[in-house]
């Protein structure tokens, strides 16, 4: 995602319990990456989330969940292919014209952090009713920062981005998963692989 805009006039709230860690019910600490003390350091860092819906519940299974720093979210970015990063570009820009052309209102963050995480980005279809979204925000320090992010995005979405991206982003998306998330084959198995890293 393009994160060029969040820096220009944030405004900075508490966390919601929608970004805390799942394994200790707080905030995250330390970078997944880097393990860079993300509080003290001060720095810039991003929060990505992919949860899955139980049939007919509206209970949730966290697939994955990480925090990462600003400096090792870019080192990613930059691996990726540019032909990869070009046509998510133009796929998400397609997606936001038409999505805005309906309902310019679903992404103000005008409303706080609830709105802007109850509908997906791209299709504001509601994420009650999505079987599959990832969730991504912005923070520094104990504060969460209010600007581009958050935002949801609903499986259906990610499964289309996905088909964009060339074999050498796959790769490199499927090497990052390998080597941070490394559940049991079955659950795996029963919920699927991740497809996209947003950050």
């Amino acid at each position: 995602m393009d994160r060029g805009n969040i820096d220009q006039k944030p405004a900075y709230v508490e966390i919601v319990p929608d970004f805390y860690c799942d394994e200790t019910g707080e905030p995250f600490v330390n970078c997944m990456e880097c393990e860079t003390d993300l509080i003290a350091s001060d720095e810039q860092y991003f929060i990505e989330k992919a949860r899955r819906r139980y049939p007919n519940t509206q209970e949730t299974l966290t697939i994955f969940e990480f925090a990462i720093c600003l400096s090792c979210a870019t080192n990613l970015n930059q691996s990726l292919s540019k032909e990869s990063l070009n046509k998510i570009s133009e796929f998400q820009a397609d997606l936001l014209r038409e999505t805005y052309k309906s309902d310019s209102e679903l992404h103000s963050n005008s409303g706080g952090v609830g709105n802007a995480l109850n509908a997906c980005l791209f299709s504001g279809n509601e994420i009650s009713k999505c079987e599959e979204y990832q969730l991504v925000g912005a923070f520094r320090g104990n504060k969460m920062i209010l600007h581009d992010l958050p935002f949801a995005i609903s499986g259906e979405i990610i499964e289309a981005m996905s088909e964009v991206l060339s074999d050498e982003t796959k790769d490199e998306f499927d090497g990052f998963i390998s080597k941070h998330f490394t559940g049991p084959p079955e659950l795996q198995e029963l919920w699927g692989k991740p497809k996209l890293i947003l950050i």
